[in-house]
């Protein structure tokens, strides 16, 4: 009965997990502040010509205020979340007499043996380059190696680790730092444009 109970909490802990992807992303939040300038900027210059301020401007910042603290304050739900469950992790593991450390990092060894390996992304690259002209923007090479590689990347490659990039981005940008080192791409190939050796 323990073990049924035990799955059942797991199961709702996993369908809220698996829906804080729907969380806005950094743009959206960008947007309603710099909308939320707009607005202070519009009440300011009322204010500073002695005019009263129009009920709707008001309202309208105090609507986007609303917006930028409900969205802020999911970030603060899910690290809370994650502190509760590195906790209980800790517990297990006491109990198991386990390190979770070496498990978790175990487990991402499993994970990036499932990436697309990192020979793939450099051929890609270089092959997306060459059609490009030799120099091309970065967002410009990432697009077309998506384009490619789409049917090929797994969830470990789809994966956000660090919110904003995807894996196999933050791949392709290391392998392009080693292609650097190497001189197959030119030393001013900085993060804006990529350039093969000619």
């Amino acid at each position: 009965m323990k073990s049924e109970s035990l799955k059942q909490s797991l199961d709702v802990i996993r369908d809220y997990v698996s829906g804080i992807k729907g969380l806005p992303e950094d743009r959206e939040v960008q947007l309603l502040r710099c909308q939320l300038r707009v607005l202070e900027k519009t009440i300011r210059q009322f204010e500073k010509g002695g005019l009263q301020v129009p009920e709707g401007v008001m309202s309208d910042k105090l609507s986007l205020e609303s917006k930028v603290k409900e969205i802020k304050s999911g970030p603060q739900e899910i690290a809370l979340l994650y502190e509760e469950l590195l906790g209980l992790i800790i517990q297990t593991a006491r109990l198991l007499k386990k390190r979770p450390d070496r498990d978790f990092r175990r487990r991402l060894t499993e994970l990036r043996k499932q990436e697309v390996p990192k020979d793939v992304l450099r051929k890609n690259i270089i092959a997306v380059l060459k059609e490009m002209g030799g120099r091309a923007h970065e967002r410009d090479v990432l697009k077309a190696i998506e384009e490619r590689l789409k049917e090929q990347f797994t969830d470990a490659d789809l994966d956000k680790p660090y919110g904003r990039r995807t894996r196999w981005e933050m791949n392709a940008r290391h392998e392009r730092n080693l292609m650097i080192k190497e001189g197959v791409l030119t030393r001013d190939s900085d993060r804006r444009k990529w350039t093969l050796v000619k």
